[in-house]
């Protein structure tokens, strides 16, 4: 249903690249209306909170930080 591509290179941690996100953490967002500038506004508690797994959500706000540069 949904999809998303990252480059590798564009992260600089050694942790599991974001783009590993599976179908069923964006049917969690889209479900919750996450998208565009909300999700830009979202932090650690709030993805915690709509039922993302830890590991993800510990990765998403460095996506974020990335995005807003």
């Amino acid at each position: 249903m949904f999809s998303i591509s990252f480059s590798p290179s564009s992260f600089s941690s050694d942790e599991e690249p974001v783009h590993e996100v599976a179908n069923s953490h964006f049917e969690i967002l889209h479900k919750e209306k996450v998208t565009g500038f909300n999700f830009l506004e979202q932090t650690k508690k709030d993805f915690h909170s709509i039922g993302l797994a830890l590991g993800l959500v510990t990765r998403l706000p460095n996506l974020i930080m990335d995005l807003n540069k």
